[in-house]
């Protein structure tokens, strides 16, 4: 009876004695589902090396971490206020300059508003100023923090943009919480008959 090669023992031919490698198949002998063999057991060069961009920033030639490149568009996430005052920020109509600077304006003074009321105010990293040297009341406490200073800067900026909309915008009125700065006033008494000598103006001024 000839001899016949089963094909589970093609992978050695002839006086060949070295198997020449896995194969993929399709099933096991007992009928359990194979698993899919890989050709190469060794590390193949290159394989740890991840390719696109490094999730590490990458660092100046001083050691300190690159900023990141700010996006013209900016995101959605970073402006809170922007997404919770409802108004939309694409002008689809025909506008005039005048329409579009005032409704620019108006847009700018609500959004101040919204930062203020959610307290809203420190923006990110990348667009801060350095901080200024700390100062302290007399009870230690320090009063130009990070918050106040941004607050009072927007504060300060809603109150200029406020009184340029009453002037251009007709029957504009400013928002709800808006309150106008007080000037703090005191009279001060000048002993301009006790010492006609002295000109008091001039020290006034100085």
């Amino acid at each position: 009876k000839p001899f016949t090669m089963s094909w589970r023992s093609q992978g050695i031919t002839g006086s060949n004695n070295i198997p020449l490698g896995n194969r993929r198949r399709f099933g096991g002998e007992d009928g359990s589902p194979a698993v899919e063999e890989s050709y190469s057991s060794g590390p193949v060069e290159g394989d740890s090396l991840k390719r696109g961009r490094s999730p590490v920033r990458e660092l100046n030639p001083d050691g300190t971490k690159k900023r990141k490149k700010r996006n013209r568009w900016g995101d959605a996430t970073d402006n809170k206020a922007a997404g919770l005052m409802n108004l939309p920020t694409a002008v689809l109509g025909n506008m005039t300059s005048e329409q579009l600077d005032a409704y620019t304006l108006h847009l700018r003074i609500e959004e101040i508003s919204q930062k203020l009321r959610i307290n809203d105010v420190v923006p990110a990293d990348g667009d801060r100023s350095p901080s200024p040297p700390p100062q302290y009341d007399n009870f230690g406490r320090r009063v130009n923090t990070r918050e106040y200073r941004y607050k009072k800067r927007l504060e300060e900026e809603r109150h200029k943009l406020v009184e340029k909309a009453m002037k251009t915008i007709p029957g504009y009125h400013p928002p709800s919480d808006y309150r106008r700065p007080t000037k703090t006033q005191e009279k001060v008494y000048v002993p301009v008959n006790d010492y006609p000598e002295i000109n008091f103006s001039m020290i006034a001024n100085l």
